[in-house]
């Protein structure tokens, strides 16, 4: 009897996370096709009763100014320089349960991040689905989608492509191992254990 309650308890904790799963994708699906999302943008702040977003009035000049930059051929390196000079950042809590606030501020990589987001001209993509936040929110983009554009064709430009090079393998006995039998050497491969 207690093995059977046991399964039935198994069963119905299964069919509640199962259906939890699916009220939320169901959720971030619906929020998703109105233009809201949970992922920061740099330059913009979710209104907290809308949940759309809206120009940040600290940086969403300073981060314009950025891309701006790029169109006028700076490198990532001097436009990351100007943020940081004009102190742009933003202040997140480690965890839900620590009360700790960190200031986060834009490496090379989040720049590099910011100038390849359609985002910035009004297109939210997510899950690899797309959503024009200019049809549906009166969103202000931060650069038109020609400015977009440009600055993806230069940084194609700018791309180095290095020669593919496939790391050969270190076989230290190479050679030097023969069969008992017929003294041919013994063909080397990788083993399982990766130590």
């Amino acid at each position: 009897a207690g093995k059977l309650l046991l399964n039935i308890l198994f069963a119905m904790a299964k069919n509640y996370t199962d259906s939890q799963s699916e009220n939320v994708l169901r959720g971030v699906g619906s929020s998703f096709e109105k233009g809201k999302s949970g992922a920061f943008k740099w330059g913009y702040l979710r209104d907290e009763v809308t949940g759309y977003y809206e120009p940040d009035p600290k940086n969403f000049d300073l981060i314009q100014r950025g891309w701006q930059m790029r169109i006028e051929g700076h490198t990532v390196t001097e436009i990351v320089g100007f943020w940081m000079k004009n102190d742009v950042h933003r202040m997140t809590k480690i965890t839900r349960k620590n009360k700790r606030i960190r200031k986060i501020v834009i490496t090379k990589q989040i720049a590099s991040n910011i100038f390849h987001d359609p985002f910035y001209f009004g297109i939210l993509v997510q899950n690899e689905q797309e959503v024009d936040l200019r049809l549906i929110t009166n969103f202000k983009p931060i650069i038109d989608e020609d400015t977009y554009n440009a600055v993806q064709a230069m940084s194609q430009k700018r791309a180095r492509v290095l020669p593919f090079s496939k790391r050969a393998t270190f076989y230290p006995l190479r050679g030097m191992v023969f069969c008992g039998v017929c003294r041919s050497t013994i063909p080397m491969r990788v083993g399982k254990n990766k130590s």
